[in-house]
């Protein structure tokens, strides 16, 4: 019998990084830069031009649930299509906004459209091409958001001081329609068994040559057995603690400009927390694929003590210290895109199922977004500073690892992956 191939697992993983790069990268990781500018423009404070983000992630909250749906009935082709059209689009709008309620209609559009490529489309595809060392390649992918921000953040800042923030929206939604567009369309495909190949790795735990003939997709927990469980509502509720805590990534470039920096250099201070996600993604993912709660310590570790330091020298922080903090915060901020799937899978296994049980916990993780991505807006407007933006960070920091460590995972023996990969304990 011949062999089946998972060669093609590769191209799945730099389709899903240039994805990341395009819909995730360009929609949250540029967004800081718009912010002070924008708001002035229309001569609003930033809260209330945050509300547009809030906007995109309540939208988003309330998608998820059809896009895990879709990811099962649709080829994902389509659906990375659908997703390009409407994030090109909704740049496209802003570019044109006459007020800010053409602001708030095209974040609505924006917050459906970019629901697929960071919650559905990655973790999804990543699942199914990838029995080994999926932590990694997820990893891999979101860091590309990170990339994005170190590349676009400067760029984007320098075209809104040169040419303005109107032309500046139009480069992004070029760009973002052809990073979910292309890729989507012709290096990405459902599943495996489509083309004929297995996943990435199967070949090592097949037991026998049937097996490695049949479809392979693992074991899971039913969605209506899921969504019964004490632990998915667990879950959810952790999702939405996480998703809070990465809200403080939107502010760091107006939290650099208040310091008096100039706009560009601002920009480039805040994505320092964009090289802490790259390094952070990747270094989580491949640390969590041999010991979670390593990969946890790690996770929120960095970030309790980026926002506690920046808490207690504010302003007087020299530049590096500066520096090194917001790297620290970054590399927290991977938990939410690497953490989240790698925990899904570990309590509800990776069966037909697993894109709508994801989805359906991430909703709340994102309607947790929509309140915070606002909700520090209004805090910086209020108390006219970000002190307590900093306090809610480090908090939070430590609440979602306690939380995350007493997740109720499923009772597994010794020998069982899911017991190794929490503890990092051998086969031996």
């Amino acid at each position: 019998m011949e062999k089946k191939k998972s060669s093609f697992a590769i191209v799945v993983a730099i389709a899903c990084c240039l994805i990341v790069f395009g819909g995730v990268g360009i929609v949250f990781s540029t967004a800081g830069v718009f912010y002070a500018v924008v708001a002035d423009a229309f001569g609003v404070g930033k809260g209330t031009f945050s509300i547009y983000m809030t906007i995109v992630c309540l939208v988003m909250s309330f998608s998820l649930p059809i896009m895990g749906k879709l990811a099962v009935k649709l080829d994902i082709r389509k659906l990375c299509l659908i997703n390009a059209l409407c994030v090109g689009a909704s740049f496209a709008a802003f570019a044109m906004a006459k007020s800010l309620v053409v602001i708030y209609i095209a974040a609505a559009v924006q917050g459906f459209g970019v629901a697929g490529p960071m919650y559905i489309i990655i973790p999804t595809m990543i699942s199914r091409w990838f029995n080994k060392r999926s932590g990694f390649f997820i990893g891999l992918a979101m860091a590309f958001s990170g990339i994005a921000g170190i590349v676009l953040q400067p760029a984007i800042a320098a075209i809104i001081q040169s040419s303005g923030w109107r032309t500046a929206y139009w480069v992004e939604a070029a760009v973002s329609f052809c990073f979910i567009a292309i890729p989507g369309l012709f290096m990405l495909r459902s599943r495996p068994s489509d083309i004929d190949q297995v996943p990435y790795g199967y070949e090592e735990i097949a037991e026998n040559a049937s097996k490695a003939a049949a479809s392979p997709i693992q074991a899971g927990v039913a969605l209506k057995t899921a969504m019964k469980s004490k632990t998915f509502y667990m879950f959810a509720a952790l999702c939405g603690l996480i998703s809070f805590y990465t809200c403080v990534n939107f502010y760091w470039t107006s939290y650099a400009a208040s310091l008096g920096y100039p706009l560009v250099l601002a920009a480039t201070i805040s994505s320092c927390a964009m090289y802490g996600q790259l390094v952070g993604k990747i270094g989580l993912g491949a640390i969590s694929d041999k010991n979670l709660n390593v990969g946890l310590i790690c996770a929120y570790g960095l970030g309790f003590i980026g926002c506690l330091v920046i808490l207690i020298l504010g302003g007087k922080a020299p530049a590096f210290v500066l520096f090194a903090c917001i790297f620290m915060y970054g590399c927290t901020h991977g938990a939410c895109a690497v953490e989240s799937p790698i925990i899904a899978k570990e309590c509800f296994g990776n069966g037909k199922d697993y894109a709508q049980i994801y989805s359906n916990a991430m909703s709340f993780g994102t309607f947790c977004s929509a309140i915070g991505s606002t909700l520090f807006g209004y805090i910086v407007d209020w108390t006219g500073g970000y002190t307590t933006v900093f306090v809610i960070g480090a908090a939070f920091a430590a609440i979602c690892y306690a939380a995350e460590g007493s997740l109720p995972y499923p009772a597994a023996p010794k020998q069982h992956p899911e017991y190794r990969m929490r503890t990092g304990e051998s086969n031996a």
